[in-house]
């Protein structure tokens, strides 16, 4: 079983795990772009990658603020990627969509993870650490990274879009983690949200892909891509 470390390099602050209240919500927006917070982006940035994620969100380090980090490369070297969102809006979800798997840091990683239904385009809007405005187009991983994070300061979790097949494989993790917070801890959303939810929640697992071919001759060393099961 994976577990996230009891404390992080640099800070204080540590991973919030499913069913701890704070990751439900609400959030309140960023109105103090101050030293402070600038320290704190910073930290949750470190963790982030001491945690092997890709992105980390307030509510993940027990804060009730709308702001995520992320780096769809999961490198720490790879700085110009870096990006710090807050106070944010989707403003359109593209129409395709792709089902691909995720795992998420306050729920372990891989322990629960499972296939989630993602747009492959997303419009945004937010300001960053310095309180700039940016308004984007992001598609495909990164688009993806985007939408768990945000998912997380609106109190959705990614284990709340699981396919009941999907929920029914996690669920004994998921009950050891309920066992080991106690009582009072936030378990679902209600219905009215679930059936808000963009893009639809699956109802059902997708049919498998055919294989790929063997390749005719040895392919290249394809560089690492980053792991699908470390999101925030």
């Amino acid at each position: 079983m994976r577990l996230n470390p009891e404390k992080f390099d640099g800070s204080d602050l540590t991973i919030t795990e499913y069913p701890m209240p704070v990751l439900r919500g609400p959030c309140a927006d960023i109105v103090d772009f101050d030293d402070d917070f600038k320290q704190t982006c910073k930290e949750m940035m470190s963790i982030m990658y001491q945690a092997d994620g890709v992105g980390l969100a307030a509510t993940q380090v027990g804060l009730w603020k709308r702001f995520f980090v992320y780096n769809p490369t999961g490198d720490r070297l790879m700085k110009p990627y870096e990006r710090i969102v807050v106070n944010p809006r989707i403003t359109k979800y593209g129409e395709a969509t792709a089902d691909e798997e995720e795992g998420c840091l306050s729920s372990r990683s891989e322990n629960c993870a499972g296939v989630i239904r993602r747009s492959l385009d997303i419009w945004v809007e937010y300001v960053d650490e310095r309180n700039k405005k940016r308004t984007k187009k992001l598609s495909g991983f990164e688009a993806r990274v985007f939408q768990h994070e945000y998912d997380h300061i609106e109190g959705v979790l990614h284990i709340d879009r699981l396919s009941p097949e999907d929920r029914a494989k996690v669920e004994p993790e998921l009950e050891r983690m309920v066992a080991e917070y106690g009582p009072g801890g936030a378990l679902t959303l209600t219905p009215e949200i679930l059936a808000a939810l963009r893009p639809e929640v699956r109802s059902g697992r997708m049919p498998p892909m055919e294989p790929p071919a063997a390749p005719a001759k040895k392919a290249k060393k394809k560089k690492k891509k980053p792991a699908k099961t470390g999101f925030g």
